[in-house]
């Protein structure tokens, strides 16, 4: 059985003439190009070559920016971040969505700059969809961990934002995945409110400031108050208020991720009463700026209770 293979058009001729020394020894020929009746360059010339190269080039571009099309469409449908187009961040794009922001964290830290995030977002009109979740390793709650985010009445499928928080045995340190394929994760909070500040520059100012330095320098002192021994925690945070004398936060006169970081440690390690006048200020102007707080939530057991004593007495059961 006979079997044929079809012939490609040569883009390149194999029999062009090179001037070579006459005082070297030449050596015979051990590759020709075979041609082709109407084919390559002894018909058209080697201008002509160059130009179908060319042309099969252009059209390969071609196919690549309609399958580029194509994916961002399909990231669209998906509800995936846009890419960025002239240099302009996804979450500043008008009706653009970002990707799902998954944090899990320890009931006994909890991360109180999320729900701050959250209600920023909100406020500067984002819509958002917030959920909690516990994971199946945590026996119970603490009341302060009870309606902990922000409840919205934005649906998770029409939100551009969707923030879910998940209660679980971590550590000290929260956790953010970035990407669920390859299983990247942000660790700790202020490297988390970090990666926020880069998905929403125009609200979480960081990379912006001219003070680069300095902040990050203020933000791993905040990371380090949740590690250092409890006699080294004053000292620490009196470092941090040198520019409360002129200004209203910690890095200006607008609230940023810094005060979001120290805001939620002391809230986790419950200092607020221990803080001095400056610092008790700064604190009592961050919670108003994000809300004015949290009211204590109380948990099933105890509604049960006050259900079980308010029957006991012959009280009236309130709507």
């Amino acid at each position: 059985m006979t079997e044929t293979m079809y012939s490609l058009k040569p883009v390149f001729e194999l029999d062009s003439v090179v001037d070579v020394p006459s005082c070297m020894y030449s050596l015979p020929v051990i590759q020709c190009s075979v041609h082709i009746l109407g084919v390559g360059a002894a018909a058209v010339g080697q201008t002509d070559d160059l130009r179908a190269l060319e042309a099969r080039q252009e059209a390969i571009i071609a196919r690549l920016e309609r399958l580029k099309a194509d994916v961002e469409f399909y990231k669209h449908s998906l509800g995936l971040a846009a890419s960025s187009v002239s240099g302009v961040s996804p979450a500043q794009v008008p009706g653009g969505r970002t990707a799902d922001i998954v944090v899990r964290c320890s009931p006994s830290h909890p991360t109180w700059s999320v729900p701050g995030v959250a209600r920023l977002l909100t406020r500067a009109g984002v819509s958002v969809h917030t959920s909690c979740h516990t994971h199946c390793s945590v026996a119970s709650l603490p009341d302060q961990c009870h309606a902990f985010l922000p409840t919205t009445d934005v649906s998770r499928a029409t939100a551009q934002v969707r923030i879910t928080l998940i209660w679980k045995d971590v550590g000290r340190d929260c956790e953010m995945m970035v990407s669920p394929l390859t299983q990247t994760m942000v660790k700790g909070e202020v490297n988390v409110l970090r990666y926020l500040s880069r998905l929403f520059p125009s609200l979480l100012s960081y990379e912006s400031l001219g003070n680069i330095t300095a902040v990050d320098s203020m933000l791993d002192s905040v990371a380090s108050l949740l590690w250092v021994p409890t006699k080294e925690r004053q000292p620490l945070m009196r470092s941090l208020v040198n520019s409360l004398g002129r200004n209203q936060f910690l890095t200006g006169n607008a609230l940023r991720i810094v005060d979001l970081a120290l805001f939620s440690v002391i809230k986790q390690l419950k200092l607020e009463k221990e803080l001095q006048p400056e610092l008790a200020k700064w604190f009592a102007s961050t919670e108003a700026s994000l809300g004015g707080g949290q009211k204590e939530a109380k948990s099933p057991e105890k509604e049960m209770k006050k259900g079980s004593d308010n029957k006991k007495k012959g009280g009236k059961k309130t709507e």
